[in-house]
């Protein structure tokens, strides 16, 4: 558990790159012409996506069932932050980082190569962050 707060705060961090990225987007529209997406380009990267939103739910739901059956929704998770505190963070990131509605303008978009290569690889790091974590809970419930 010593390095869950460096997963959470990777977590976190990679959720605000994606934010700016998004933000970065809208405000410098034009595209290079060189090097304009692929289709299985795209689809790699909409499937990075759905792994790491439907991942981030399972980790969601791993802490929740490991806090609340131990009673500890109100204690401290990392030093500062309750497990509750956390799962609201963790929620209102995923509606803004993971949400059907980014999945779907991400998908509507044209992005370059090396767009898509770094959104691509941010989601990975985010992924391969919320499978430790949530491998920790798991093993932390199955000894319930």
């Amino acid at each position: 558990m010593t390095d869950l707060p460096f997963l959470i705060g990777t977590g976190i961090a990679l959720s605000g790159l994606i934010i700016a990225y998004s933000t970065y987007k809208k405000s410098f529209p034009e595209k290079p012409k060189e090097e304009v997406e692929r289709e299985d380009d795209m689809t790699v990267l909409l499937v990075y996506f759905r792994s790491t939103q439907r991942l981030g739910k399972d980790v969601r739901d791993a802490i929740d069932n490991y806090a609340t059956s131990k009673g500890l929704l109100d204690a401290e998770m990392i030093p500062g932050i309750s497990y509750r505190i956390y799962l609201q963070t963790m929620t209102d990131s995923h509606k803004h980082c993971l949400s059907d509605e980014l999945y779907n303008k991400i998908a509507s978009e044209t992005y370059t190569k090396p767009q898509i290569k770094m959104l691509k690889d941010d989601l990975e790091i985010q992924f391969n962050a919320l499978s430790e974590v949530k491998n920790h809970f798991l093993i932390l419930n199955a000894n319930l």
